[in-house]
């Protein structure tokens, strides 16, 4: 028997309860804690750890009212393995004493907790979920009511049918008595979640500024096309609406603004008001690196300079441009994008509330001259390359993965001119305030805790999942508005906010907590920090180089392209896009990731080469043998296909043929081959050559097989087949000639006998009518 202090209420549990709680290690709120050792079944293997079953608790709303009738709670069971979980029971508490600091977040199971209620869970079939709504009556947790304003910490347990669940029977002692309890069976699974409860007591708001990333989805490599363009641009400017509403920082990626200045005028309207909407923006605004490529990857590789783009004629080639006419007032080199309005308004800014296509259609035509190429060719309307990376109103800035920046990141993004940072607070160390200055930059700090939570309530796997995170964020600012500290940054994770359908959730949750006030990054108080300094993993840096060293190899076959800079200009893309910063986020499996770009990889390496079939064979002295050439590359290709026998069985008039493929399609080429036996087994040796025959890049043997006696043997045949249907013919035709003269010379005599009188044997009416008369007239 254990000895705990008596708990007021009549539903306390025992601190055997929390103290096998402590076993488990919780640590994360909302985040399940597992042991092994017991479950519902046998205990997995280890490697089978990722399919333990899990649990996750949530409260409704973040923000829970003394003043409601019932207080709700989400409860998700997950049963990833192959095994059903069997039923039990589900039993919810709450701290006693309310959370001062985000330690006691973390580790809520050393803490004394009150029963809220308990629940019965059925068996979760094998990969599958089971959500239980849990209602907490307001008569049954009389204990809350006395409880001051702030944050506590909710606990989920699961003990499986069958396994004693430790809940002491309590009686009304003093707090200083003791109640006994029979021990029981460890605990299968833990959960934890904050909430608020009846706000925060707090002297005032807490100033919070936002960054919020304008990026590309995970599915778009490299620059985006029209159609990717006109996918995510309406979702992108609601992004913006929401940025601006709530004075944040806003971080672009340079290849939204790439990608519609490239297209000119084709350039889907949607996309050209975000444009100008982002070149218009009042609020603070900074380029990422091209696809948001991480500086402190880079660094960690060891590069002497941030890795740029090396061009876009691939894509401008595809775009329509206008050269830029004296009265539009547009001017190479010129950054403003009004140049080509007269009224100082660029096109697209009245197409977000017309939505006719007559309308999007001239705006996007406008477009050309104005927001889509400040910096234009002055012949041929075409952007320059710093026309088209150039957001005028831009600062220079970076926003490095977060907790993996250190002194040579600094000094790699120092050389590249940049002088802002957005810096994760874990990795900086006595900041005073979330705004400070190190060394020549001017840095953002941003809530490491509060970003993960942010993250969480994003893009969650399930609902219940992204009302913790929002639970989890609530309680954490929270807690920064009643310890006083100042204001905080909280940098929306690009990742999550890119790929989600609804992006605007996440600002929906932060407006709903009265004790958070938005504001500007210039409205932070400056201070300073010291750099903490953090580092990449040895794996994401190993697979990187491996992705680099391939993606050397797949340049090398450029001179098979009929425009060769296309490849290097799209390969370039995807390797910045390999580098993203997002990949170094918390629980992303960037060996997962690399294995998509990896066979990405293998496919492009194909190149240009031709495809071997195993039976083909030749009839005839002459034939023309076709040869199958592929292009794996996504642009057109331009090759010399050089052919050459491997053996005097037959022979060649011509070996060198131009061929062009097209983009990721195939072409055939027919190659005239002589035999010079009647048969044997003979081959061609081909060879897939730049346009200049100079250099090679893919070879292979196409076996022939000879067999030109039967090209004889069916000469005789089809001779012979011929010989018998001509003479066939001609006794068909004497035959009919001969039937036809017969039957010509008895016509005659029928006639003959007609006019003598006589009656003919073919038609004897008439003749006999016509005698008759002659002779009744005689007499």
């Amino acid at each position: 028997m254990s000895r705990v202090p008596r708990l007021q209420p009549r539903h306390a549990l025992a601190a055997a309860l929390l103290a096998a709680a402590v076993i488990l290690g919780l640590a994360v709120p909302g985040i399940v804690g597992f042991e092994g050792a017991v479950s519902a079944h046998a205990a997995p293997a280890e490697s089978e750890s990722a399919l333990q079953p899990t649990m996750v608790v949530a409260p409704e709303a973040p923000i829970v009212r003394s003043s409601a009738e019932e207080f709700r709670f989400e409860v998700l069971l997950k049963n990833p393995g192959s095994e059903p979980l069997g039923g039990g029971t589900v039993v919810l508490m709450i701290d006693t004493q309310r959370a001062e600091t985000e330690e006691d977040l973390q580790h809520p199971s050393e803490r004394e907790a009150l029963e809220l209620a308990r629940v019965e869970a059925v068996e979760t079939s094998p990969e599958g979920e089971q959500r239980l709504d849990v209602v907490v009556a307001r008569d049954d947790v009389p204990f809350l009511f006395s409880r001051q304003a702030g944050v506590y910490a909710v606990r989920a347990s699961f003990t499986p049918s069958g396994q004693v669940t430790p809940a002491p029977t309590v009686t009304d002692a003093p707090d200083d008595e003791t109640a006994e309890v029979d021990d029981g069976l460890p605990l299968t699974l833990l959960a934890s979640t904050p909430l608020v409860w009846n706000g925060v007591d707090a002297p005032g708001q807490l100033p919070l500024t936002l960054v919020v990333p304008i990026v590309l989805p995970g599915s778009v490599e490299t620059l985006p096309g029209r159609d990717e363009l006109a996918r995510v641009a309406p979702r992108l400017l609601q992004v913006l609406d929401a940025a601006e509403q709530r004075n944040a920082t806003v971080a672009v990626d340079p290849r939204i603004v790439a990608g519609i200045r490239a297209l000119g005028s084709n350039a889907p309207s949607s996309s050209v008001t975000l444009l100008h909407r982002l070149e218009r923006t009042t609020s603070p605004v900074f380029l990422l690196q091209f696809a948001d490529a991480d500086p402190a990857v880079q660094a960690a590789l060891g590069f002497d300079e941030l890795m740029q783009p090396l061009g876009f004629s691939h894509a401008t080639d595809l775009g329509k441009f206008e050269p830029p006419s004296p009265e539009s007032g547009a001017t190479p080199g010129v950054g403003e994008a009004d140049a080509s309005a007269g009224n100082g308004n660029p096109p697209g800014d009245t197409a977000e509330s017309d939505t006719t296509a007559e309308t999007d259609a001239g705006n996007a035509a406008e477009g050309s001259s104005g927001a889509l190429a400040p910096q234009v060719d002055p012949v041929t309307g075409v952007p320059t390359f710093e026309g088209l990376l150039t957001l005028a109103n831009a600062k220079p800035g970076a926003w490095p993965a977060g907790g993996e920046v250190d002194s040579a990141t600094l000094a790699l993004l120092q050389q590249s001119g940049l002088t802002s940072l957005v810096l994760d607070s874990s990795n900086v160390s006595n900041a005073t305030s979330p705004r400070v200055t190190m060394g020549e930059f001017d840095a953002l700090i941003a809530d490491t805790s509060a970003g993960q939570a942010a993250r969480r309530a994003i893009a969650g796997e399930t609902a219940t999942d992204r009302s913790a995170g929002a639970a989890d964020l609530a309680a954490r600012l929270a807690l920064s508005a009643q310890n006083e500290t100042g204001g905080a940054v909280l940098a929306l994770d690009r990742g999550a906010l890119a790929d989600i359908a609804d992006p605007l959730r996440i600002f929906q949750t932060i407006d709903d907590l009265p004790w958070v006030q938005t504001v500007s990054e210039r409205q932070q108080t400056s201070g300073t920090a010291v750099l903490r300094a953090g580092t990449s993993t040895e794996e994401r840096r190993e697979l990187l180089r491996a992705t680099i060293t391939r993606s050397t190899r797949i340049d090398e076959l450029a001179p098979q392209l009929d425009h060769p800079a296309y490849l290097l200009e799209y390969q370039r893309e995807r390797l910045l896009e390999a580098l993203a910063t997002e990949y170094a986020e918390p629980g992303v499996d960037f060996a997962e990731i690399d294995s998509a770009i990896k066979e990405r990889d293998e496919e492009l390496l194909q190149g240009v080469r031709p495809v071997v079939t195993e039976n083909t064979q030749l009839v005839g002295a002459l034939s023309h043998v076709p040869v199958t050439l592929t292009n794996a590359l996504p642009f057109e290709a331009v090759v010399s296909l050089r052919a050459a026998p491997t053996s005097a069985a037959i022979s060649l008039t011509e070996r060198d043929f131009e061929a062009r493929v097209p983009a990721v399609g195939s072409t055939n080429v027919l190659v005239p081959v002589h035999s010079r036996i009647s048969s044997g087994e003979t081959g061609l040796m081909l060879e897939v050559r730049d346009r200049s025959g100079e250099q090679s890049f893919a070879d292979a043997l196409l076996p022939l097989t000879l067999r030109t006696t039967i090209e004889t043997m069916l000469m005789w045949v089809l001779g012979t087949a011929a010989a018998l249907l001509l003479g066939f013919g001609i006794w068909r035709s004497v035959r009919r000639r001969r039937a036809s003269g017969s039957g010509t010379a008895d016509a005659g005599t029928d006639a003959e006998r007609d006019v003598t009188g006589n009656a003919s044997t073919d038609d004897p009416a008439p003749a006999h009518r016509a005698g008759s008369t002659s002779e009744t007239g005689a007499r």
